[in-house]
């Protein structure tokens, strides 16, 4: 099961525990019940469900049959409010997991709810389609679900009032805030227990028992990247005057994607540093445990140089040294070897090091970052390394005398 953030806690996370609107619980229920990007492809009972709609489907793209929705006119209602078109490509990122949740709700509630509530569902499960753009021409996601619900309403003849259709975009934009309020949590730490839930989903070598350096420095890599490109405004969708702290909430989670890129920038940092110096060891990068990596980051053995203190953010260097609210299987809350080149380095610092020998290909660019590196720092690191890894320790000491001769 590649599911550790999008689980069933997820959903008793996500429901909002003072709703009394059965339509937001029920939608709350299903918004997630189709994940197949992480889950590996469909379930027996998914199939059973959706086989007739879906002409093929790859990890990365999803196509309907438009027989199916010429004769299925509620699949057709759920298709045109989602705004796609038959047999047009629909990716995980265009919604297609959100679709076919959508879709299950439909066929599995239809004979116990009318289509007006089942198009009230799905518009709220459309509304969880995360991290999507406003543009001046179209508004926001909102607005523009907004207008696909009335259309909707129009061309199939629904009994809607206008009052209604609004009333269901606000409940939609509620549940698009529940599932992704995190994103405004007052403490950073726990703002990133969520974005470490979330890792084993999007990289699958960090759901055993072990894995490598490398396979580690990727997973950093991958969320780093995310962060640059996720903007406050993209996280939380608002409609009219819901959510009414919508000001409140696009500045926490400014500061906590701020918060968050610099610290998954040093774990960045911390780790492509230990991937070259593995490599050097006659290329056992693939080769080095992930409780060696642990160990080096978990030792407190670590002394900062004094440093000028506008030169990093004390939040920042907080959340590192005392570590994320909870800890996972395949990670320690803490990373006092992250802290320790955060707060000797320097903020600035460790960004440009991010971005120039990390940010794209940083197996090839491994040699050149540990010539960025101060040598007294590089030093302290190599000793920590064969302290905590004494089969490499001999390699390691040949190896890396040119650093600093």
């Amino acid at each position: 099961n590649g599911r550790k953030y999008h689980s069933i806690a997820h959903v008793f996370d996500v429901l909002d525990p003072n709703s009394n609107d059965d339509l937001l619980d029920i939608a709350t229920l299903f918004h997630d019940v189709v994940y197949y990007t992480i889950d590996g492809g469909l379930s027996e009972e998914q199939h059973k469900v959706l086989d007739d709609l879906i002409e093929s489907q790859t990890p990365t793209t999803l196509i309907l049959k438009r027989s199916t929705l010429q004769k299925n006119i509620l699949l057709a209602i759920i298709t045109d409010l989602f705004g796609y078109e038959p047999e047009n490509p629909i990716s995980p990122m265009q919604g297609s997991n959100e679709f076919l949740s959508a879709v299950c709700a439909a066929v599995l509630l239809k004979e116990v709810l009318n289509v007006e509530q089942i198009v009230q569902i799905a518009a709220c499960i459309e509304a969880t389609i995360p991290f999507r753009p406003t543009t001046p021409e179209e508004g926001g996601p909102m607005d523009r679900l907004h207008r696909r619900l009335r259309a909707v309403n129009t061309k199939y003849s629904l009994f809607l009032s206008m009052a209604e259709c609004n009333a269901a975009i606000r409940r939609a934009t509620i549940l698009a805030y529940w599932d992704l309020r995190n994103f405004s949590f007052t403490h950073p730490a726990a703002f990133l227990d969520n974005t470490w839930a979330l890792l084993p989903e999007t990289n699958p070598t960090l759901r055993g028992n072990s894995y490598t350096f490398s396979e580690y420095q990727h997973a950093m890599l991958k969320m780093h990247r995310f962060f640059g490109f996720l903007q406050a405004p993209q996280v939380f969708v608002k409609f009219q005057n819901t959510p009414s702290n919508y000001s409140e909430l696009e500045q926490a989670t400014a500061r906590n994607l701020n918060i968050g890129k610099s610290y998954i920038g040093c774990k960045l940092v911390a780790s492509s540093i230990l991937v070259a110096l593995a490599e050097m060891t006659a290329g056992a990068g693939a080769d080095s445990p992930s409780n060696l990596l642990l160990n080096l980051h978990k030792s407190k053995d670590w002394t900062p140089r004094s440093s000028v203190e506008n030169q990093y953010d004390a939040v920042v260097y907080q959340t590192i040294y005392y570590g994320r609210s909870k800890e996972t299987w395949f990670d320690i809350p803490q990373s006092y070897l992250a802290a320790y080149l955060y707060k000797t380095l320097g903020a600035s610092t460790i960004t440009d090091l991010a971005s120039t020998y990390c940010a794209e290909n940083p197996l090839m660019k491994g040699k050149e970052l540990l010539q960025a590196i101060p040598q007294d720092i590089l030093k302290q690191v190599v000793h920590h390394l064969i302290q905590s890894d004494p089969p490499r320790s001999k390699s390691l000491e040949v190896n890396t005398k040119h650093l600093w001769c």
